[in-house]
């Protein structure tokens, strides 16, 4: 190959990169245009209902799970969602949105049941496939804009982060894969109620008195409530407290300690939920300590309330 030969090649590479460029740019503005338009023809969201409390009792462990689903979230904003969303309905993914037309702010909740746009105000709810379309019709960096029903909205999150949104709410394949990841820890049991700490640890009780016993996300024990003997509090594996059908003691001293934990005893088995779980240095936690404290009143109300549905039986 000439020297020729070699320039011409050069020359040849450069007029295509410049072409590519152009092209990028192209689309980038062609991408920018049609979201305005689609701003200037976007109406507020229709059909927006009074904020109000459904989920009387929302529990840390369900609101560490809305943070876990969404990167910039607050905790402030969780509490909103897990406060109104009703206890039977799992979070599968949220995402944080400002509707482009008149800058107001939402949060997206896909659970396992709808899709929930809300804020501290009002909400509303879309039934899996009623949604018109959803689909990115401006790509950036750090916010995607997004056709939703035929109106403008702004995701936070990567391209890849909001495609995997829409496709979880448009694509039934997805969803059901997602949903069954986000309710495994349920052990196939809707909820009726739930007493689980930030740790994932706690119990839940089933619409038809099932029990699951959590000890993180990724360990659970489905029983019947009827076959649940006794329950005991301990601190470094000392009992403090136990009750049950037959069976109640209580020493009132408590001492500094590494772990607490629930044990729970049914049908000859036992299951042990660590409540506070050891440090990463193995280190004794104060009893004044807030950490300690609020542990050993979840542990105690966790027991209480078991104790008084086994007495209701």
């Amino acid at each position: 190959m000439g020297l020729m030969d070699l320039v011409n090649k050069g020359v040849d590479y450069i007029n295509k990169g410049v072409n590519k460029v152009s092209e990028v740019a192209k689309d980038k503005r062609d991408a920018i245009n049609d979201f305005n338009l689609l701003v200037t023809s976007s109406k507020h969201l229709e059909g927006l209902l009074p904020y109000e409390i459904k989920n009387n009792e929302p529990s840390l462990g369900r609101e560490q799970m809305i943070l876990s689903s969404c990167l910039t979230i607050s905790v402030e904003k969780a509490k909103v969602i897990n406060n109104l969303i009703p206890i039977d309905e799992t979070i599968v993914n949220t995402k944080m949105v400002v509707e482009s037309k008149t800058l107001m702010n939402y949060m997206f909740v896909i659970t396992n049941k709808r899709l929930w746009v809300l804020n501290e105000k009002e909400y509303k709810t879309y039934e899996f496939g009623t949604v018109k379309n959803f689909e990115i019709i401006n790509k950036s960096l750090l916010s995607q804009g997004v056709k939703f029903d035929d109106n403008a909205f702004s995701f936070e999150g990567s391209e890849k982060d909001i495609q995997m949104f829409i496709d979880t709410l448009m694509n039934e394949e997805v969803r059901n894969q997602r949903i069954s990841e986000a309710t495994q820890y349920l052990l196939g049991v809707t909820p009726k109620m739930q007493l689980i700490n930030m740790n994932i640890a706690g119990i839940t009780l089933g619409v038809n008195n099932e029990l699951v016993l959590h000890n993180g996300r990724a360990s659970s024990k489905l029983i019947n409530l009827s076959d649940l003997e006794y329950m005991q509090l301990l601190i470094d594996n000392a009992v403090i407290l136990t009750r049950g059908k037959t069976t109640q003691s209580q020493v009132s001293s408590v001492v500094p300690a590494r772990k607490m934990s629930v044990k729970f005893v049914f049908k000859g088995e036992s299951f042990v939920i660590d409540i506070m779980p050891e440090n990463i240095i193995n280190s004794l936690v104060k009893v004044e300590d807030s950490t300690y404290q609020a542990s050993l009143e979840f542990g105690r109300k966790i027991i209480t309330t078991l104790e008084s549905m086994i007495n209701a039986q």
